[in-house]
């Protein structure tokens, strides 16, 4: 029978035997061939169908013990279940969060970062880097801690670690100005070049 028989009549599985006569007589009544014989011949075939679909679906439901129909419930179940997982398209894979959202996530984070690693450096400054004229009498060196000082205008003293700040057009003036740290007076910053 390819038709749920309980569904048929219209009744729970665990419908007593006289509901199942009382649910059969009333759908019967709708369609009994007899009531649609000056019907259109379509109309009348499916009122046999119908019928004859009744008809079976009472008899399996008045022999059907209640294990049988448990079992026949759970198969019922089984194939809509079945039907349905075959008639389901798959879900696209998911691969996560999409990338643009990810990459708006990832510059936050950045810029939270970038601010909070600023406000550590602005928290523990020890002051702004003393600028004096060069000496007369000039002695060959090197630079020491430009690399950084040109990114960030900062550099950390090698003796006292701390941040100093440089002022800003620093880097032009270096031919006629030294930097020394504001809190142990060490030279941070020079270029000198000339005689002996």
């Amino acid at each position: 029978m390819d038709v749920d028989p309980y569904q048929a009549l219209g009744v729970p599985a665990t419908a007593s035997k006289a509901e199942l006569t009382a649910a059969y007589r009333t759908m019967a009544q709708l369609f009994h061939p007899d009531r649609y014989v000056e019907a259109p011949e379509h109309v009348r075939k499916e009122a046999e169908r119908r019928m004859k679909e009744l008809n079976d679906a009472y008899a399996f439901a008045r022999k059907a013990t209640p294990v049988q129909t448990r079992h026949y419930t759970r198969v019922k179940q089984d194939e809509k279940r079945e039907r349905v997982r075959r008639n389901t398209p798959t879900p696209a894979p998911n691969f996560g969060v999409p990338w643009d959202v990810a990459q708006q996530e990832r510059a936050k984070q950045s810029a939270t970062a970038h601010a909070a690693r600023m406000a550590r450096e602005q928290a523990v400054h020890n002051g702004k880097a003393v600028v004096r004229a060069k000496p007369a009498k000039q002695f060959p060196s090197t630079l020491a801690g430009l690399g950084e000082a040109l990114h960030t205008n900062k550099v950390v003293c090698r003796t006292c670690r701390s941040l100093e700040w440089l002022p800003a057009g620093w880097a032009d003036r270096l031919d006629e100005l030294d930097f020394f740290c504001s809190v142990c007076d060490r030279l941070l910053i020079s270029r000198r070049f000339g005689g002996r």
